[in-house]
């Protein structure tokens, strides 16, 4: 088995669902742990019985230093807090051999083995954002994504896991405060403190702000990439649908403010879309409950500030969810 993990609450269960039929459909021998941060979650999916997959209930790994500071962080704080120890919980649960963490809003497209085979003698991978130019906030946001991390269950993997886990317990906020910035900006400083941490060099790792570099095209029933550039040919492993929520009544989808190419939208968007409300369907038929972000709004007009933040770098990209699909299907 190969031992992955994520966490999420009731709110991002149709992409977590989505993420881990994704994962199974591309790597048969992953074993996913999913830290559910709310009853309702964890309700749902002990009942669905899910294959290849542990269920964890916050009560299963919380432990003192974490409800210690709980009551110090949003809920958003609190599930970035908690990755180091959840990777933590799977290495010694399992005696697992590694543990990669997966944002629950990645969707893969070939299986993820091919990162963990660049790590070779290194203990630690990293996914860099890879900007594009008009995108770049690796100033405050970080050079490095803390969307997909993998840890070796060694001396030097685990020195560096419990040093994220020390630091984020410490400090970890939604705020820019002496170059941190909640869980992620902690990477740069691992990279360049541990040299059992490697970043990795392939492509595949995609996100909404770097597949303006790229072409996206099937081959083979496989989603391939061409970095526009250089015309490199690279398998997609995964994309992010970082800022991606449907919005209420599931007729219009928030694409956040990102450039998309017809490609992008044709071979990610598309079939994303669709399996969400695929999966959001399932769930209101057999649990009675929805899972599409309908208590969210794309900005709130009450808040000028905030209004006005989104203003400076691009409204959200507001699009029919009917015609995503059918711009897709071109």
């Amino acid at each position: 088995m190969i031992y992955f993990c994520t966490l999420f609450d009731s709110a991002y269960l149709s992409r977590g669902l989505a993420m881990y039929e994704s994962l199974l459909a591309c790597e048969p021998e992953a074993f996913l742990s999913i830290f559910t941060f709310d009853q309702t979650c964890y309700e749902v999916l002990t009942r669905m019985n899910l294959k290849q997959v542990k269920v964890f209930a916050l009560a299963d790994f919380e432990n003192e230093r974490l409800l210690a500071i709980k009551p110090s962080r949003t809920r958003a704080e609190y599930c970035w807090t908690c990755k180091a120890t959840a990777i933590l919980h799977v290495l010694d649960t399992f005696s697992a051999d590694s543990c990669t963490y997966l944002d629950a809003d990645l969707y893969l497209f070939h299986s993820p083995k091919i990162l963990l085979d660049e790590m070779k003698g290194r203990s630690v991978l990293l996914t860099p954002h890879r900007f594009t130019k008009q995108y770049d906030s690796s100033i405050t946001n970080g050079e490095f994504c803390a969307q997909y991390i993998s840890f070796k269950n060694t001396v030097a993997g685990r020195e560096v896991l419990n040093w994220w886990n020390d630091a984020c317990i410490e400090w970890c906020f939604a705020r820019h405060e002496e170059n941190k910035y909640g869980d992620q900006k902690y990477l740069e400083q691992m990279i360049e403190k541990f040299p059992s941490v490697l970043e990795s060099k392939n492509l595949g790792a995609v996100g909404p702000w770097n597949m303006q570099q790229y072409t996206f095209y099937n081959k083979e029933n496989k989603l391939f990439g061409r970095e526009i550039e250089s015309g490199r040919e690279f398998e997609v492993i995964f994309f992010h649908f970082h800022a991606f929520r449907f919005l209420p009544g599931s007729k219009k989808a928030n694409l956040g403010s990102y450039a998309i190419s017809q490609s992008a939208f044709q071979y990610i968007y598309r079939p994303f879309s669709m399996r969400l409300l695929q999966i959001n369907k399932i769930l209101q038929t057999k649990f009675g409950l929805s899972s599409m972000d309908e208590n969210k709004a794309a900005y709130n007009w009450k808040s000028p500030l905030r209004f006005i933040k989104r203003k400076l770098r691009g409204l959200p990209r507001i699009v029919k969810v009917s015609k995503l699909i059918a711009i897709g299907s071109k």
